[in-house]
């Protein structure tokens, strides 16, 4: 009996705080509707990589009749990173048993972002294959 008392006095604390909690945020919410602001987060400037889903041998090409591919899970290439120009590693959208693809850019390719040119590049290869990967300068970040 004592134990189901404990439980009851535990989910009603919890109830009450997700109410609290619930309560704060659509007063927040109003306050900054009513202040006209939205509560967005600010956009970032730069790139949006690209993943194609294709994979590919360690020697070969992306295949140019298969477009298919993603932005979910790829980073977006900022204004300062590509201002900075310094050789980055990124994670690509997944890997296999657990280890990721990731994606390395050069100074050079780099400059071409500054230049307005997209860039073109490979993962590493994890599990036999590589991705190809595009910076497209058409492309801004989505978040």
């Amino acid at each position: 009996m004592i134990k189901r008392e404990i439980f009851e006095i535990h989910v009603k604390k919890r109830i009450g705080l997700a109410l609290l909690l619930s309560s704060l945020t659509v007063a927040a919410s109003s306050t900054l509707m009513a202040n006209n602001e939205t509560p967005e987060t600010p956009k970032k400037e730069g790139y949006q990589a690209y993943a194609y889903y294709e994979g590919v041998g360690p020697q070969d090409e992306r295949s140019g009749t298969r477009k298919d591919g993603t932005t979910h899970g790829m980073p977006c290439i900022t204004k300062d990173e590509i201002t900075a120009g310094e050789e980055k590693k990124y994670d690509f959208w997944h890997g296999h048993n657990r280890e990721l693809h990731r994606f390395t850019i050069n100074p050079e390719q780099f400059e071409q972002l500054k230049q307005g040119k997209s860039v073109d590049l490979y993962t590493e290869i994890v599990d036999g294959h590589r991705h190809a990967v595009r910076i497209d300068v058409k492309m801004p970040c989505k978040g």
